[in-house]
């Protein structure tokens, strides 16, 4: 039988994310990906990935190698999207005072051209 290893930050993902108070957070992307887990189901795994391949294969009829592909899929998915937005959030708080500079730059310029249409129906 071929067991599949997982990218290693996503095999700890579901416990590291218990540890670190995000537990509620992750649970609703595992009810989002999988639709039929129940609050009992979530209160059973508590985090445990052993207990969450369990109630995969309970649930949906996987084997245990299908249950394992799937859930490091959602978890290497997980830990991708957790990162793009991280760089995102930091991407934004690094270039807020360029955005504001920008949006008032921008509004700047939309009074200047409204200005210039006035005179110019003025002038005519």
């Amino acid at each position: 039988m071929t067991v599949i290893n997982p990218p290693l930050n996503a095999l700890d993902e579901l416990d590291q994310d218990v540890l670190g108070g995000k537990w509620q957070q992750l649970q609703g992307a595992l009810r989002e990906r999988w639709g039929e887990l129940t609050d009992d189901d979530l209160m059973q795994i508590a985090g445990k990935r052993d207990r969450f391949l369990g109630i995969l294969q309970e649930r949906y009829g996987y084997s245990r190698q299908e249950a394992e592909r799937r859930l490091n899929d959602f978890l290497q998915t997980y830990s991708e999207r957790k990162k793009a937005l991280i760089e995102q959030k930091s991407w934004l708080s690094r270039n807020k005072g360029w955005l504001v500079a920008a949006a008032l730059l921008t509004s700047i310029l939309g009074i200047v051209a409204y200005y210039f249409r006035l005179v110019k129906s003025y002038d005519s």
